[in-house]
């Protein structure tokens, strides 16, 4: 199921890196000087999608816990699926639609519901003591929504979604066009920094755990000063600090193995 689950979402991730690479290209094919290109492509576009994504994913997410997971996730797949194929036609939308379809299909044949409130450490208790008769039946409200925009590392964490954007969409087009890489190359940096960005998340997860077990003030201490020095192997990257290729990709290892340690922890 977890494998099935991470094809499916690689699958339906795979398109959104695509307009990166090729910023300047696209905007050269409709006659975009650099600050339409930017301000057309890197920033309506992608306000777009995430505009969208946003209020789907708090929709989605109320939805979960009142219909059956599984079910949910693959309607959401192929809803997903049908309006890229309606919006570019059937030739070039094959790829997403064996995603949407194909994967989806095996994943809702094969998949179970896994009970719900089953991981949660503070629910194993009841499990335990009425494995037959507990039902976990909490369910996300607005006045639940609320709450959780008081807490201050929520609200900290949508500011923190603003650097995110910015390398996302306009890093490798600015590797390519002011740095002088290649687009290849520029790419190459992107997705080095994704694996440092993995590094962090899996190995500063798990160092977060263990500091705030031993003591709790120790792990934002921790994910602080993973924030911080994160900023000089970025500032690098930025600069003409790291111009050979070799130490480029140290660069970019490092900002996203230190970036990469706070979303695990915050959660």
């Amino acid at each position: 199921m977890t494998a099935l689950f991470t094809a499916t979402a690689a699958l339906l991730y795979a398109d959104q890196n695509l307009l990166a690479p090729n910023l300047t290209a696209i905007a050269e094919d409709f006659g975009f000087d650099d600050q339409q290109r930017d301000r057309l492509l890197g920033g309506f576009i992608a306000a777009a999608f995430f505009g969208v994504g946003a209020p789907a994913a708090l929709l989605f997410g109320w939805l979960s816990d009142r219909v059956n997971r599984c079910r949910l996730l693959f309607a959401a797949v192929m809803l997903v699926s049908s309006i890229v194929q309606l919006s570019t036609g059937v030739g070039l939308a094959l790829g997403q639609g064996i995603a949407g379809f194909v994967v989806s299909c095996v994943m809702l044949l094969t998949c179970r519901e896994p009970l719900r409130g089953g991981t949660e450490a503070a629910l194993q208790e009841h499990f335990q003591d009425h494995p037959e008769d507990f039902a976990y039946s909490e369910q996300m409200t607005w006045r639940k929504l609320g709450r959780l925009l008081l807490i201050k590392t929520n609200v900290l964490g949508l500011f923190g979604c603003l650097p995110w954007g910015m390398i996302l969409v306009f890093l490798n087009d600015f590797m390519s066009q002011d740095k002088g890489l290649t687009v290849q190359q520029a790419t190459l940096v992107l997705l080095v920094l994704g694996i440092g960005g993995g590094v962090g998340v899996v190995g500063g997860g798990c160092l977060g755990q263990w500091l705030y077990n031993r003591q709790k003030w120790s792990m934002p201490a921790f994910i602080g000063t993973c924030t911080i020095l994160g900023v000089l192997p970025m500032y690098a990257l930025l600069s003409d600090v790291a111009s050979a290729m070799p130490l480029t990709i140290i660069m970019a290892m490092l900002t996203g193995a230190l970036s990469g340690t706070v979303g695990p922890n915050m959660r």
